[in-house]
């Protein structure tokens, strides 16, 4: 497989979410960040639009009829678009090549529900304060093993499978890629039949995407730098109590706390803080390490 073609910097991010206002309430209030646009996109749904140190920018759009919860266009920043298609080529997928752009579409049927679009050209930002990092986009997955040849060549690097104890409930089977900019990765999350999914767990999310979307995004991470605790308890009462943990747990990076799919438009929010010394590359928490 034409691997190495050059890095992957996700730039933008658009979620289709239910219930748009009331999500976009709970997200603003998670994150203690207002959406620095609210308008519409050009055919005509709500769109929020926040500003991040990772993302240029990150939408949430009212879904609705062909455009459902959890619905999912990832843009990503690569040097050789035309590189990246012929990788997918091979493996006998389709891309929709844009001459007048320049850019590059894989369908979300090839790619775990996730719409992935190539370009060489940064979106423009939108001027705001900065929300906090968005550090990982989780991807819910059937089989990890049978896609992962698809998305070694979506990012242009082999992924890496990742350590149990990076879930703190030790549910998951990961397989995390590192990225360029200052998201730290991109990861597939499978569960395996017969394991014990508890409520208060990521891995209850994974089960309500899989049901109500199929293949797609899982959780996107923010990363707080500083007092995590802090951060949480100057959440409003009625948002704060969207978090499945009482306080944040720990796991092998650090701690976090996160909201359930089902209550913030079908995609989980984390909030996590890093334990010091952690760079925030997945090929350190290596499953074989």
């Amino acid at each position: 497989m034409p691997l190495g073609v050059g890095y992957s910097e996700p730039v933008a991010l658009t979620l289709a979410v239910d219930d748009w206002a009331r999500t976009v309430r709970k997200w603003s209030g998670l994150l203690n960040v207002k959406p620095a646009v609210t308008d519409f996109t050009n055919d005509k749904r709500k769109r929020a639009r926040f500003a991040s140190r990772s993302f240029v920018t990150m939408d949430l759009i009212e879904a609705g009829l062909d455009v459902f919860a959890g619905d999912t266009e990832l843009t990503l920043l690569v040097p050789d678009v035309a590189g990246r298609a012929a990788a997918l080529k091979t493996l006998g997928l389709s891309v929709e090549a844009d001459r007048a752009t320049g850019d590059a579409r894989l369908a979300a049927r090839h790619a775990s529900g996730i719409d992935i679009l190539f370009t060489a050209k940064r979106p423009e930002p939108v001027a705001q304060a900065m929300m906090p990092l968005p550090y990982v986009l989780d991807i819910s997955v059937n089989d990890i093993a049978a896609i992962a040849p698809v998305w070694d060549a979506i990012m242009g690097i082999e992924g890496t499978y990742t350590s149990i104890e990076t879930d703190s409930a030790r549910q998951f089977a990961m397989r995390h890629y590192v990225t360029a900019g200052e998201m730290h990765a991109i990861g597939l999350m499978q569960i395996a039949s017969g394991i014990f999914v508890k409520r208060d767990s990521l891995g209850s999310s994974h089960v309500h995407v899989l049901k109500t979307h199929g293949e797609g995004t899982l959780c996107i991470g923010f990363l707080y730098k500083t007092d995590l605790d802090a951060h949480i308890a100057n959440i409003p009462a009625d948002i704060r109590d969207l978090l499945i943990f009482e306080e944040p747990r720990s796991y092998q990076m650090g701690r976090n706390n996160m909201s359930h799919a089902d209550q913030t438009g079908g995609v989980s929010v984390i909030l996590a803080q890093h334990f010091e010394g952690w760079g925030g590359d997945p090929r350190e928490a290596r499953a074989d390490k």
